[in-house]
């Protein structure tokens, strides 16, 4: 399986909160892009965000749970 990039994210807290919600529902996700999103101001939406990854076996049931984390306000 490869790593699919399932969100984009222009906050790292926001981007962590996300990877910890998959983790806790057993879904292996990583972010790339942060340190780069760093490095120079605006560059996080100049690169296209920080990039939230699953596996290709869990996009769907990741999707879900990101959806469901965007309707539920936890990342205001």
């Amino acid at each position: 399986m490869e790593w699919v990039t399932i969100s984009r994210q222009f906050n790292a807290a926001h981007a962590h909160l996300i990877r910890s919600r998959l983790e806790a529902s057993s879904i292996e996700a990583r972010i790339q892009g942060e340190l780069a999103s760093f490095s120079i101001a605006g560059y996080a939406l100049a690169s296209g965000g920080i990039r939230i990854q699953v596996l290709s076996g869990k996009i769907e049931v990741a999707k879900t749970l990101i959806e469901s984390i965007e309707r539920s306000d936890e990342l205001s």
